[in-house]
């Protein structure tokens, strides 16, 4: 009986943390964290993810970028609904071949949306200036974290 008197109050605690958990894990940014070479990339796949990309963030660190990863090669658009901060549009096709760069693109270009030149299958966004910081322009290579590199 004494047993329970103890464990009772601990398997409550243990419930309201593991519901907490779940909690933060659905209101989360949702992505995949991976490193690569220096850099911190999250990774969105879905529809959703990707729709929502950086929105609503006040900031982004240092060597950090979103990695916006398609099934296939196409022309995605990008818009800045939502964005409180500029950023930098790295355009990459599937070989990690940067094909354009759209730099320090502002909030304020909302509902313009922005384009590749030809067919990418990988879109990186980072803070303003980090795309010229890490030297990726048109022709150079980014190590993009597997299994999206090469």
């Amino acid at each position: 009986m004494k047993s329970w008197k103890v464990l009772a109050p601990l398997i409550t605690l243990l419930l309201l943390l593991g519901v907490v958990v779940i909690a933060n894990m659905r209101n989360r940014e949702v992505g995949v964290a991976m490193m690569q070479q220096g850099m911190e990339y999250e990774v969105v796949t879905s529809a959703h993810d990707q729709e929502r990309g950086l929105s609503g963030r006040t900031q982004l660190p240092d060597n950090y970028a979103m990695l916006f990863a398609f099934d296939e090669s196409d022309k995605y658009g990008f818009w800045m609904k939502d964005m409180l901060i500029p950023i930098d549009i790295v355009w990459v096709t599937e070989t990690g071949t940067v094909v354009a760069v759209d730099a320090n693109v502002s909030p304020a270009t909302y509902p313009k949306a922005f384009y590749p030149p030809v067919p990418v299958k990988y879109v990186v966004e980072s803070r303003a200036g980090l795309a010229s910081v890490k030297g990726w322009k048109v022709g150079s290579h980014i190590s993009l974290p597997p299994p999206h590199g090469r």
